[in-house]
């Protein structure tokens, strides 16, 4: 039975992860904190060990010897990263160096797989890819920016590494300081009769925002590819608040208003509002269509798989490539 290392093991990712790794019968160990009492993910078994400890990330590798580690260790949020400059660099990139030499220094082949971020593209213009130029213009970036060429680095010198740049990524697991979830958190709190505001900070940022499941998979199928490289995975579309948005901006307050009157059963006459907008704006039949699929599935897509993200998967079916395992 192959074995898997995950750090970060207790925040989004790493739940979904483990879920995936375990259907495709891993053993699993989490790198947790010493005295750190968040749950685990069922089926993992913990190994205390810091990312900030170098001692200790040679000891967890030693105590349970993995087949691939999944580097997820992040101070995860741009803004505390200007709050916590030193640390989100301690972290973010000294302890990819870290595991990187820890596994170097082993003498086994163990594989990494490191959760990088879009961060280091900084402000970029679109279409981004992996030859587009890295320009952090934030500690977080930056931080992501020297992980990403400590792998480049440590592969160039015979590590298996891989380099996975995510784009924005969201669940229910996310925590509620994130702006999707903020947002989620208020509307509910409108429907069942709440009125505090909410409050956002750059509401015209365009970002492309994926389903944090698909994107594990994605590391999955790139911890289980013939030959390590730098991956893109994204949607390729930016998103933001509504069906049609491209912006954080929500729809408009009368679009969280009417959260309040479907719940207190004035729906009607919204939808009738709604129909003769979407009239006027050419776009009633479709989003019919999706609210069909929506009442019959739970998803606006009619529950179709969505694409996979980018096209990691066709750039991972090579002819000579091991077959994914999960």
């Amino acid at each position: 039975m192959p074995r898997a290392l995950i750090t970060g093991v207790t925040g989004q990712d790493g739940w979904y992860l483990s879920e995936l790794l375990h259907a495709a019968d891993f053993e699993l160990f989490g790198l947790v904190l010493p005295g750190d009492a968040n749950p685990l993910p069922p089926d993992v078994a913990g190994i205390e060990g810091d990312a900030r400890d170098a001692a200790s990330l040679e000891a967890a590798l030693t105590g349970c010897r993995p087949d691939i580690a999944y580097n997820l260790a992040s101070i995860s949020s741009v803004a505390e990263s200007w709050r916590h400059p030193e640390l989100a660099a301690d972290i973010n990139g000294l302890g990819t160096l870290r595991l990187l030499a820890a596994i170097q220094s082993s003498g086994r082949p163990v594989r990494l797989v490191q959760a990088g971020s879009a961060e280091i593209f900084g402000e970029a213009p679109p279409p981004q890819d992996e030859q587009t130029p890295i320009h952090p213009v934030t500690p977080y970036g930056a931080a992501k920016a020297f992980a990403h060429h400590c792998v480049s680095a440590y592969r160039a010198a015979g590590v298996w590494a891989a380099s996975a740049i995510l784009y924005n990524h969201e669940s229910p697991r996310r925590p509620e300081q994130f702006v999707t979830r903020k947002i989620t958190k208020a509307v509910a709190a409108i429907a069942t009769g709440g009125d505090e505001p909410l409050v956002l900070g750059n509401v015209s940022a365009r970002r492309d925002w994926g389903y944090a499941r698909d994107y594990m998979q994605a590391l999955c199928l790139i911890g289980s590819a013939s030959e390590p490289a730098d991956f893109v995975i994204a949607t390729g579309v930016a998103l933001g608040g509504g069906l049609r948005g491209d912006r954080v901006r929500p729809r408009r307050d009368h679009r969280l208003a009417s959260v309040r009157a479907y719940r207190y059963g004035a729906g009607a006459g919204h939808r009738r509002e709604r129909a003769a907008r979407q009239r006027r704006q050419g776009t009633r039949r479709a989003r019919l269509g999706a609210d069909r699929r929506l009442r019959r599935t739970g998803r606006p897509d009619g529950g179709r798989r969505p694409r996979p993200p980018f096209d990691v998967i066709n750039r991972l079916a090579m002819p000579n490539a091991t077959t994914a395992t999960c």
